[in-house]
This record gives structure tokens, C-alpha cells and sequence, in this order.
């Protein structure tokens, strides 16, 4: 299987910039002289220039809590108000035979409209990822009727010394022991193998979920795939100052292993997993709650634009950000001359 491949280190993302292509004439990538890569203008710009549009976000991630107050279209959030709109089975059975019969738990969706909703199930092949979802929801009511075998030791988790040497070795004793012997396992049994999920599992597996989804049907000559594949992972960084990262990756991983339906679970590789997360790490952008002050907003949840991952996130950014639904516009706060960052 794809997803039992061995756990292997990727292309340094910097010998891949010039692939990626034109983002937009207004500027280009270049590597700055500290490390890393951002965005230089190619003419003088004033103030109020949107530099980019951004529509094509890779995951995302609504917080547990907020799961039946936002949208899950547009992010419109209700202030607490769940969202009165679900996807119901006979909507999909409409859609696809599979689902005749079946017991359907609404996937963990909910939108603020039937427009939304209408317009959620329009996307192609949604069925997947509706699947998917169903899944992991599954998943954790299982989780829930089963109860925590143990406390987490949180303290002696971060107490880990963690460096590069050590991940692989965590990687390399899953995919040789643990991988093959959940292969061996009738599907009934692999349910029993499945970790404790938490709300923070649930919400990772779940954006995780999406990312596969998304990726399976991206054309890989695409700028936005380009882009996702050449952006840097902070996996070594974040989990050095966090080391009970290391166990919660693999606790995702192992849930989606077991619980992925096979239309996505033939999209799971360590690899793959691991550059998702490496790359969200340093790279998502926020999403709040709009209309509000930034002291008085709530956050929402995070998702991915890697075609926008690229801007300077200095203590003095002259890009704003504002969201509009689903579209995510950068724009000057102030001059920019040609060449500047």
C-alpha cells in the first residue's frame, strides 16, 4: 500500500523555487539574503494595491468549538447561533447510490444557508471528502463511547530532547511495526487499535482530510501545487520547542490510517503528512471572525494558502490581510517602491 511507504526525507524546497512560476506580474520570488524566500515588487506600488487574490486554500481547520457556529462554505460565523443547516442522507443518496441505507451522522458540516450547502455539494467529486469526514466522526463517537485508556503525560512529553535523528527514528519504528502489523488486522479489529482523539485529533485529522482530498484532484502543473510543494517545513523547529508535537503527529497519522475511506487513504504517505504539517507550521493564516475589532475577534481556525505564503511576515508588514468568505485579498498599507520586499 502507498501509505506504508518508508518514511524518507523530501527535496530541499529552496532547489524548487523557479518551478513554481508566476504568482502575479506585480512580483516575484526571490530568496532574501537572511534565508528563506518573499515576495519583491516588479514596479513601484501605491498604497490600496491588492497584489493578490486568493481563493485556492489547501485545508483547513474550524476549531472544535466553533464547529456548529461557522459555516463550513463561506466561514460565516453566527456569534454562537448553531448554524441551522445540515447535509441530511437523502441529499446523498440523491447524489450517489452508496449512501442508500446507511446510517449518516451529517459529516460535521454545517452551513448558515441552503445556498452554502447547495453550493458545497456542487464542488466535484465532494463525495469523497464527505466521506472522508463521515469517517472521522465515526471515529470519534467511537472514541467517546470508549472513554481515555490513559492519562497523557504531558510534562514527560515535552521533556523530550528532540532533534532530527529523533523524529526519523519515531517515523521509522511506525511504518516498520506498527503499520504492517494494523495491515494483518480485518477492518472491525483496526477500530479497536485506533488512538484516544481528542477535539485537537478530531480538527487535525479532519484539515488534514481536506488537504488530501484537495491535492488528489489539483493539477500537479498547477501554481498552487507548485507553490504547496516547494514551501518550508518547520517540523524540526516546532517540535523542538514542543515536543509532545511528535506524539500528536503520530496520533493524527495512525487516525487517519485506520479511518480513512480507501478513495483517500491511497493519497496517505508519511511523507506526504509530514510536509502538510511541516509546511502549516509556519505558513497558515487565521481565520476570524469578521466585523469585529482584532481585540474582540474570534479565531476560528487556520488554512493554507500557498500561493500567498510567500509574503514577509516581519513585526512591520506592509501587506494586510482581509477575508471576504472564502477569498482571502492582500493588499499595500503603504508605498512600495520597485524591488521593494
Amino acid at each position: 500500500m502507498k501509505s506504508s511507504s518508508r518514511p524518507k526525507k523530501g527535496p530541499d524546497p529552496l532547489n524548487g523555487m523557479d518551478s513554481v512560476g508566476s504568482i502575479s506580474d506585480l512580483f516575484q520570488i526571490q530568496h532574501t539574503s537572511f534565508g528563506g524566500r518573499s515576495c519583491f515588487s516588479n514596479i513601484s506600488l501605491p498604497r490600496g494595491t491588492v497584489i493578490l487574490d486568493a481563493e485556492d486554500s489547501l485545508g483547513e481547520s474550524i476549531n472544535y468549538e466553533f464547529r456548529k457556529e461557522v459555516c463550513h462554505h463561506c466561514l460565516f460565523y453566527s456569534s454562537s447561533k448553531v448554524m441551522k443547516y445540515r447535509l441530511s442522507a437523502d441529499e446523498l443518496e440523491s447524489l450517489d447510490e452508496q449512501f442508500k441505507g446507511k446510517r449518516f451522522l451529517g459529516a460535521g458540516l454545517w452551513f448558515c444557508s441552503s445556498q452554502c450547502r447547495d453550493e458545497f455539494l456542487r464542488q466535484e467529486h465532494i463525495l469523497d471528502l464527505i466521506n472522508g469526514y463521515e469517517s472521522l466522526l465515526n471515529g470519534l463517537m467511537f472514541c467517546q463511547r470508549r472513554g481515555i485508556d490513559k492519562e497523557i503525560d504531558e510534562e514527560n512529553l515535552n521533556s523530550m530532547q528532540i532533534d532530527q535523528q529523533a523524529i526519523e527514528t519515531q517515523w521509522e519504528q511506525l511504518c516498520s511495526e506498527w503499520v504492517p502489523r494494523i495491515q494483518k488486522l480485518k477492518p472491525s479489529k483496526k477500530l479497536t487499535q485506533l488512538p484516544y482523539m481528542t477535539d485537537d485529533i478530531y480538527c487535525c485529522a479532519r484539515s488534514l482530510c481536506r488537504t488530501l482530498f484537495q491535492l488528489k484532484y489539483l493539477d500537479p502543473e498547477s501554481v498552487t501545487n507548485r507553490s504547496f510543494q516547494i514551501l518550508q517545513s518547520n517540523e524540526l523547529s516546532k517540535i523542538s520547542r514542543f515536543p509532545i508535537l511528535l506524539s500528536f503527529q503520530i496520533a493524527v497519522y495512525q487516525t487517519l490510517y485506520i479511518l480513512l475511506p480507501p478513495s483517500l487513504h491511497d493519497q496517505l504517505s508519511i511523507p506526504k503528512f509530514r510536509h502538510i504539517l511541516g509546511a502549516e507550521y509556519g505558513n497558515a493564516f487565521g481565520i476570524w471572525q469578521l466585523g469585529e475589532s482584532v481585540g474582540d475577534r474570534e479565531y476560528l481556525g487556520y488554512w493554507v494558502f500557498p500561493r500567498a505564503s510567500f509574503f514577509n511576515h516581519s513585526c512591520d508588514p506592509n501587506v494586510d490581510k482581509v477575508r471576504k468568505g472564502r477569498k482571502m485579498s492582500f493588499i499595500l498599507n503603504r508605498d512600495a517602491t520597485s524591488h521593494e520586499r
